[in-house]
């Protein structure tokens, strides 16, 4: 019987958890540790991260060219999805407010930070700003490469409606260009070419999800998951509130 990826996933986290507490930072086998599972973990995660800014582009521009989408389909689909979205933002801000998971946290957030493993750990960025027209601005790219360089989602968001409105309007205007078939028939090949890949990269994550726990565990031991059960929580109790 074969185990889905969602089982193998819990079994993976359990097994870190396992080996996190067994081995603590020594090591496994001869130098090989539950640091270097770690790493091991980072790699796949940072791969996944690496497949989906062109995996977002292509797939934009692909929808642009083979979804036949009127105006007022259009239209009310982006409606459906702000709503949905404006839903989601408030609830996940009022369950935050009134439960208050972080204040289990105060006090503490340096110190759980600097137990954490390398691999794990992150430092917030400095250039935080609330101020919309500056925000705005982050997202304007001043190269077409940057989004890129930066996995700035947003911006490659903006680019794939961008080239994929583009690209419909210049087939529907030029029909009969040489150019342009072949062009739409490679963005589709291209999407294709990126979901096999990111499939054989999904089958992976267990690993991913093995190493990282070993190597958080091995670190911090159990208590890392006892901050952090609040959170998981209140994200489960609104995903189900949401959904239901």
């Amino acid at each position: 019987m074969k185990i889905p990826l969602a089982g193998q996933v819990v079994l993976a986290a359990a097994l870190g958890v396992v080996l996190g507490l067994v081995f603590g930072q020594g090591p496994i086998i001869g130098s090989f540790g539950t640091g270097q599972l770690g790493h091991l973990g980072m790699l796949v995660i940072r791969l996944l991260k690496a497949l989906a800014p062109p995996l977002v582009l292509v797939a934009i521009i692909d929808a642009f060219v083979r979804t036949e989408i009127r105006a007022k389909q259009g239209l009310r689909l982006v409606l459906i999805c702000l709503f949905n979205v404006s839903v989601a933002s408030a609830l996940g801000l009022f369950l935050m407010n009134v439960l208050r998971p972080g204040d289990s946290w105060r006090g503490h957030l340096t110190e759980t930070i600097a137990k954490l493993p390398v691999s794990v750990a992150r430092k917030a960025p400095a250039d935080i700003s609330l101020d919309p027209i500056k925000n705005l601005s982050a997202y304007i790219p001043e190269s077409m490469v940057e989004p890129f360089l930066t996995n700035n989602l947003i911006s490659i968001v903006l680019a794939g409606v961008l080239g994929g409105a583009a690209l419909r309007s210049v087939r529907r205007r030029y029909p009969d260009e040489p150019g342009v078939k072949p062009l739409c028939d490679l963005v589709g090949a291209l999407f294709h070419v990126f979901v096999q890949i990111l499939e054989w990269v999904v089958k992976l994550v267990p690993l991913a999800v093995l190493g990282t726990t070993a190597d958080a565990v091995g670190h911090s031991g159990i208590g890392i998951f006892k901050l952090l059960a609040p959170f998981l929580g209140i994200i489960l109790f609104g995903l189900a509130i949401h959904s239901l």
